[in-house]
């Protein structure tokens, strides 16, 4: 039996530095990888070269060359097109797969757990490419909580991702239209299955940050249009429209500037958190209870956080308005979960101590 089952698709675009390494990492995969496809995207230097070097004649590395510039969606679409078989597996051209087993241990799971449709890793980072400190990025693993994280930030290391093909396939690929492509993607699939997404904890991607990468090239780009695809994710599910500014409070609660937005910000994420547990109820009843308990404190941790800022924000209400407004949230926190107010209280100290920071003023000793 054939147990050649995944496509590992790397886009690239000048990687001459980094590509090696990288294929490298790949083709000591194992019998589970039956073809490395790189996607060059143009590149002006030698990246083909040194990528083909660092295969040394091995069969299982093809080249897809893009004639013109076309950014990383139109290079993954490529790929994924040229996929023949029923895994798609991603790294990116400045990364390193840190195990030798990354593919076989993906793959157990996936075939152990077949409704889940892309499975992400624990990760680790560094800030350049000379930087040998690597830093663990702690992600949600169960589904539901990543399916909750994903209104907020892309809890998916995307070169991390093994995929089920036809999901991809499935959603139409990836948007072409934004930087934020992984996170667009992943949230048109919970969409239509709300579970499909998980990660295991153990750190089995490096991540190496280059100038020339597409994240630290275009990062207020990347976020602006994260932002946009969340806003469109929110209509969806409540179908309703969503206010640009009130969608960003919720995922940077320090960018709320009035109680107004507050307001909005507060009902929209109570909104949510209703819509979220009623659509899932059905789920792993010991996996949805703890499950529930932990979005509940993170509504209270971000409603503590938006007031806040609100509070600290407003130029336009008085005195009276805010202080009511941090007064009624504490009331309704507090009867939420009686636990809620340590969480209040710590906000108002982080506040506090931030501004302090700022401004000089004596910090909360609370």
């Amino acid at each position: 039996m054939d147990t050649s089952l995944v496509t590992f698709v790397v886009p690239a675009r000048n990687a001459e530095r980094t590509i090696s390494a990288c294929v490298k990492s790949i083709l000591r995969q194992g019998t589970h990888l039956a073809e490395l496809i790189i996607i060059d995207d143009a590149s002006t230097d030698n990246t083909i070269q040194v990528a083909t070097e660092a295969a040394d004649n091995d069969s299982r590395l093809r080249i897809l060359q893009l004639t013109t510039h076309s950014g990383i969606a139109a290079a993954l679409n490529a790929g994924l097109k040229a996929t023949k078989t029923p895994y798609f597996a991603r790294l990116d051209a400045d990364d390193i797969c840190l195990a030798d087993d990354r593919l076989s241990r993906q793959l157990a799971f996936l075939q152990a757990h077949p409704q889940i449709q892309v499975l992400g890793t624990g990760t680790l980072a560094s800030r350049h490419l000379d930087d040998t400190t690597k830093t663990y990025a702690l992600r949600p693993c169960q589904p539901l909580l990543v399916a909750w994280g994903l209104h907020f930030s892309c809890c998916i290391a995307h070169p991390s991702v093994l995929c089920r093909t036809q999901a991809l396939q499935n959603v139409g690929g990836y948007p072409e239209s934004n930087y934020a492509e992984d996170y667009e993607l992943w949230l048109k699939l919970t969409d239509m299955q709300p579970l499909a997404i998980a990660n295991i904890s153990e750190p089995l991607v490096w991540l190496r940050k280059s100038s020339s990468s597409v994240s630290a090239s275009n990062r207020d780009i990347q976020r602006q249009n994260a932002d946009t695809a969340a806003v469109a994710a929110f209509g969806r599910r409540l179908k309703r429209e969503i206010e640009k500014d009130v969608a960003i409070a919720l995922r940077r609660p320090e960018a709320c500037a009035s109680v107004t937005t507050l307001k909005s910000a507060a009902q929209l994420l109570l909104q949510l958190e209703h819509h979220f547990l009623a659509k899932n109820a059905q789920s792993d009843e010991e996996e949805y209870t703890r499950a529930r308990h932990l979005i509940k404190a993170d509504v209270n941790a971000r409603l503590a956080a938006i007031t806040l800022a609100a509070a600290r924000n407003s130029s336009s209400s008085s005195n009276e308005d805010v202080s009511q407004v941090v007064t009624d949230c504490a009331t309704f926190l507090t009867d939420r979960d009686p636990g809620a107010m340590s969480t209040f209280l710590g906000a108002i100290c982080y506040s506090t101590n931030h501004s302090s920071r700022t401004s000089g003023q004596a910090r909360c000793t609370t």
